[in-house]
C-alpha cells in the first residue's frame, strides 16, 4: 500500500466518523426534545401495544447509536 493510499483511507475514515457522529448527535437531539412527549403520550397512559411498538423503535435507536462508541465495537 502506497502512502497515498494510506493516507486516503484515513481520510475516509475520518470522514465516516464525522458523519457517524453528527447524526447520533441529531438523533440525541430529537430524543432530548421529544423526550416530555413520550412521558405525557406513553407512559401516563395505558399500555397498548403501539405505545410499545414505538418505546421499542425509539429505545432500540438510542441503544445502537451508543453501541458505536462503545469500546466492544472498535472501528477500525
Amino acid at each position: 500500500m502506497s502512502s497515498a493510499e494510506i493516507a486516503a483511507f484515513v481520510l475516509s475514515a475520518n470522514i465516516s466518523n464525522y458523519l457517524s457522529t453528527a447524526a447520533n448527535l441529531v438523533l440525541l437531539y430529537e430524543y432530548v426534545i421529544t423526550f416530555d412527549n413520550e412521558i405525557s403520550i406513553i407512559w401516563k397512559k395505558q399500555w397498548t401495544f403501539p405505545a410499545i411498538l414505538l418505546l421499542l423503535v425509539r429505545w432500540n435507536m438510542i441503544l445502537q447509536g451508543v453501541s458505536e462508541f462503545s469500546p466492544i465495537n472498535p472501528v477500525t
